[in-house]
């Protein structure tokens, strides 16, 4: 048995992380970290949180290889890119697979951003009410603008009518 060359924490179990493992928990930490979010390291991270809700086509996967390829070079050392693959949903998710080698061997690996996190959907929002994480503070406010809208709408209906009665 060969000794792990990687070890690190599991950020949600607490438990050991080794080689394989703790590479793709980085990558997956790199890539879903907004540039500029992190203080004192400003620039860790990647542009991926940018590109999200941006119409789906050929300048928005430039844009997603880019951003995946530059944030991995620069931050995952362990990691040579080989590949980048798309797959759309008609739902407008969309689910990037990065493929390539580890610099200490030869081995091609896969490694993905991960699952969803539980409190998480890919499913798009089906109405205005509807966010990827429940807002309970945005759904009132929709509501209350909603309502508004409406008001409006029949105060200048009613005005419509009524302004005939007062010539």
């Amino acid at each position: 048995m060969t000794a792990a060359k990687y070890t690190g924490m599991n950020r949600e179990t607490g438990g050991a992380l080794t080689d394989l493992d703790h590479i793709r928990q980085s990558v997956r930490d790199i890539l879903l970290t907004p540039v500029g979010s992190m203080v004192m390291r400003r620039q860790y991270g990647s542009l991926l949180t940018a590109l999200i809700d941006q119409p789906q086509n050929e300048a928005l996967r430039l844009q997603i290889m880019s951003a995946c390829y530059l944030a991995i070079l620069k931050w995952e050392p362990r990691v040579k890119l080989t590949a980048i693959s798309f797959e759309s949903y008609i739902n407008g998710a969309m689910v990037v697979e990065l493929s390539g080698n580890r610099t200490d061997s030869s081995s091609v690996k896969t490694m993905a951003p991960g699952d969803y996190p539980a409190d998480t959907t890919s499913q798009a929002p089906a109405t205005t009410l509807d966010k990827w994480v429940t807002d309970s503070h945005a759904q009132q406010q929709s509501l209350s603008d909603a309502a508004t809208s409406e008001k409006l709408a029949r105060v200048s209906k009613a005005n419509g009518i009524t302004q005939g009665w007062q010539t």
